[in-house]
């Protein structure tokens, strides 16, 4: 390391009077109340609505936690991503979110990657599926299609598939594929 160079790692603590989260206040009071009327609307139609928010503390993904009625934490196996995580967890329970559970993602099973008795350990969360690494998902990114429908015989794609099966608590789904129900729009040029 460069003697002009200190690395400080941040605290896994979450500040309750953060100069941003303060500022912002107004900011989040709409973007929860926005999240809060849509998915009084979804809830109409679907039996289950999933959210996906960015890793981090973003205003969008504060704004989750607050509508979300339970958190599923998806967290990578490696010290950062588990900060991140625990940092959430503990925002989820000042929330009284209750947090059912841990999927490991991008899991290449390397000698350098947390284990997952630490990873339980540490956060206190039991993990519900571990999503195997994919060189695919770039290519599916780049062709606008979800992995599930690009590659559906992929371990990953298997895995999504069997995550589905947990959330839902239906054994069926394994002879149909959960993910097909979903549409997507095609984005247009």
């Amino acid at each position: 390391m460069n003697e002009k160079i200190h690395i400080i790692p941040a605290t896994i603590k979450i500040k309750r009077k953060d100069k941003n989260i303060k500022k912002a206040r107004e900011n989040l009071l709409k973007i929860i109340n926005t999240y809060d009327s849509l998915l009084k609307q979804l809830s109409l139609e679907y039996d289950y609505i999933l959210l996906d928010c960015a890793p981090g503390f973003d205003l969008e993904a504060i704004a989750t936690l607050h509508v979300a009625g339970a958190l599923l934490i998806v967290t990578n196996p490696d010290y950062p991503s588990i900060v991140t995580a625990a940092k959430a967890i503990e925002y989820a329970k000042r929330l009284k979110v209750p947090v059912g559970g841990l999927i490991l993602n991008k899991v290449e099973n390397k000698r350098y990657e947390l284990k997952s008795e630490e990873i339980e350990k540490a956060l206190k969360i039991k993990i519900i599926q571990k999503i195997p690494f994919d060189k695919k998902i770039p290519k599916s990114i780049a062709h606008r299609r979800p992995l599930i429908l690009f590659k559906p015989r992929s371990k990953a794609s298997k895995a999504y598939n069997k995550l589905a099966e947990i959330i839902v608590g239906n054994k069926k789904l394994k002879k149909k594929n959960f993910f097909k129900k979903l549409k997507f729009k095609k984005n247009k040029k």
